[in-house]
């Protein structure tokens, strides 16, 4: 069956470990180890997705996520494309299905309520063929007598989860036992669409899981969900044997290995709601570095293989003249080899480095300042970055007084790879815990390239220090916000995220690309943002860009917005609509709103914007428009005067 989702959909949002309706059924997408991918290499090169640079980050970040047992990723490969035999022979050899399998394994029939199992390898939705009907509906006709207008089942609403990641289904059996009879056996019945045993009804009065009870059609028996929705009362859940029914199984559908050992409680909820996948991923622009120049002589299947296997070299060598490589690229062998092991010794090193402890923050940092140091050039001009310094001196007192520089990004593309997921249930515990990789023995993750073009801004590190040692105030703020987030428990915060520098730039950047929203014409959740703040570094800047995986991303709406005829007018707007909320005075001298209180003076009628906009996690977090138009004594918003 043809996937109704794009490439790029398939690393994220719905990408390994999160389940999508199908027009059918639904169904959790499968590690990239299920996928019938037998040239990911060439996949990876004619996507162009090998960023080096990436590759790299994303390893020490698996290795400071996973230990020790963190296997090293050698590519990024863009999921499979539908197969096309008018294609070329190039595009056929990158075509393939992914994996994906039925999830919600329970479905309840949309017209007697039967509770069944799906067939995992059946493509297509079911009918309900029940040969009997429920108490309720006992004046009416079966679901197998009906025929074509039987109802059809569909999967449950709600599903369990840990916060350690695992997922499966409600015990039904397990819960419906508690009130059957000791003679009704329900672990030996099929629960098929033939012969169901169980129903799930409700009384549609609105109570909730009160509402909801399951009927065993074997001994009459009937079970209210009361309490289920509620984590103290599902605890109290325990078996004839004394066992908590809501522990968790440690089942990972989305791979084929057996389950985890877990001690976890199960949380349930609706099997859309966002908590259950929250995607990990890592994004880089693509940028001209001569440090990163490769020989594209490393990276032919011979050659992976090689070095994968630990090939003995004179073996090598031999290999080489019988494949005639040399002639292929033009290299004699002694160059060659010296590459294979320079190769060699560097995967070496870089895993004696991963052994030590990493600073994820100094990481991070050290990575985007590749990327700053090209977007403050005067002038780029290579193939997959086109930038230019514009001349400040044709733009307002104000705006160079704000700014250090202002540029133009004709183009640039983007590499986005999904390297897990967390879930966020009842319980909070580490991230390394939490954390799902979207491979298991694979050395590839699924990633999609894209293309853009943006604005960058960079405001200078000495500008913001100056207003930040002025105004001193603003450090009782970075306090309440550190008071807000100690309940929060979230791993992903970082330390810098507390600082008013990056919350000035965050919110700006939020006000911006509402206006650019209005007067460029690109919808909000086109338009993203990336920031580039780093003491240590001596970086301050913004870039906003569009980046889409078809042409809408670079038709130059949104690059000609930093010319002064239209820059002013945006920026202007955007700082008097930072004077302008629904919710004030109430927003603008909140305590603490948003995610766990991690946004001042920001809501969604003034400055947050749509999730997939926002670069920080959690999203919409660190914002307060204080920063940019407060008034009080030593606390005065970096734009107060204009």
């Amino acid at each position: 069956m043809k996937s109704d989702l794009r490439k790029n959909q398939l690393v994220i949002p719905f990408g390994v470990g999160a389940t999508y309706n199908y027009l059918l059924f639904s169904a959790i997408t499968m590690s990239v180890d299920e996928w019938n991918i037998q040239y990911e290499k060439k996949l990876a090169l004619s996507e162009g997705l090998m960023d080096h640079r990436l590759i790299s980050y994303i390893n020490k970040k698996l290795r400071s996520y996973e230990g020790s047992r963190s296997l090293r990723i050698r590519f990024l490969c863009s999921p499979p494309i539908d197969y096309d035999p008018f294609a070329s022979q190039e595009e056929q050899a990158v075509t393939g299905p992914y994996t994906s399998r039925k999830f919600p394994q329970w479905g309840s029939c949309s017209r007697c309520s039967a509770l069944v199992k799906f067939n995992p390898t059946h493509a297509y939705s079911t009918r309900c063929q029940n040969p009997n009907s429920p108490p309720w509906m006992k004046s009416q006709q079966s679901c197998l007598s009906l025929k074509g207008n039987a109802g059809k089942i569909e999967p449950v609403r709600f599903v369990a989860y840990c916060s350690k990641g695992h997922i499966q289904d409600l015990p039904y059996i397990k819960i419906m036992q508690t009130a059957c009879s000791r003679d009704c056996d329900l672990n030996n019945k099929q629960h098929s669409p033939t012969a169901p045993y169980l129903y799930l009804s409700d009384d549609t009065l609105g109570f909730g899981f009160t509402s909801i009870s399951i009927n065993c059609a074997s001994c009459g028996s009937r079970k209210r969900f009361r309490g289920i929705g509620n984590e103290e009362d599902r605890d109290k859940f325990i078996s004839s044997y004394g066992e908590k029914i809501f522990q968790c199984e440690g089942a990972k559908p989305w791979t084929s290995d057996v389950n985890d050992e877990c001690s976890e409680m199960l949380s349930v909820s609706p099997r859309a709601a966002s908590k259950l996948y929250l995607p990990v991923q890592e994004s880089a622009l693509k940028i001209p570095d001569a440090d990163l120049v490769r020989n594209p002589f490393l990276d032919t299947d011979e050659v992976i293989k090689w070095i994968e296997k630990g090939t003995d070299l004179i073996k090598i060598r031999d290999m080489i003249e019988a494949l005639d490589l040399d002639e292929k690229h033009s290299m004699n062998k002694e160059d060659m080899l010296k590459l294979i092991q320079e190769e060699r010794d560097s995967a070496e090193n870089h895993d004696i480095e991963l052994d030590e402890n990493i600073d994820l923050d100094k990481l991070e940092d050290s990575f985007y300042k590749k990327e700053f140091e090209t977007l403050i050039k005067e002038n780029v001009n290579e193939r997959d970055f086109v930038s230019k310094k514009e001349d400040l001196f044709q733009y307002s007192k104000q705006i160079q007084k704000s700014f250090e520089s202002l540029h133009s990004v004709k183009k640039l593309i983007e590499i986005t790879a999904n390297l897990g997921f967390e879930r966020k249930g009842r319980a909070h515990i580490e991230f390394n815990e939490s954390f799902q990789p979207a491979r298991v023995n694979e050395n590839f993750l699924p990633a999609f390239k894209s293309t853009g073009e943006g604005i960058f801004i960079n405001f200078g590190l000495k500008n913001l220090e100056d207003w930040y040692t002025s105004n001193s105030n603003f450090k009782n703020l970075e306090e309440q916000l550190s008071i807000n987030a100690s309940s929060s428990q979230n791993k992903n915060i970082k330390a810098k995220n507390y600082d008013y520098r990056f919350i000035l730039i965050h919110t700006f950047s939020h006000l911006l690309m509402r206006q650019l929203e209005i007067e460029c014409g690109y919808s909000l959740t086109e338009i993203k943002e990336r920031i580039y703040f780093s003491e240590a570094e001596n970086m301050a800047g913004l870039l906003i860009y569009t980046a889409s995986a078809d042409s809408q991303g670079s038709l130059g709406g949104l690059v000609r917005m930093i010319k002064p005829s239209f820059f002013e007018g945006v920026f202007k707007n955007a700082i008097e609509n930072a004077y302008v909320c629904f919710n004030d005075p109430i927003c603008i001298e909140s305590k603490g709103q948003g995610y766990s209180g991690l946004s001042l003076g920001a809501c969604h009628a003034c400055a947050m914007i749509p999730d997939l906009a926002c670069s920080t996690l959690p999203k919409n977090i660190f914002l307060d428009r204080n920063a940019l138009i407060g008034n009080e004594a030593n606390a005065k918003g970096y734009f107060a005067d204009f």
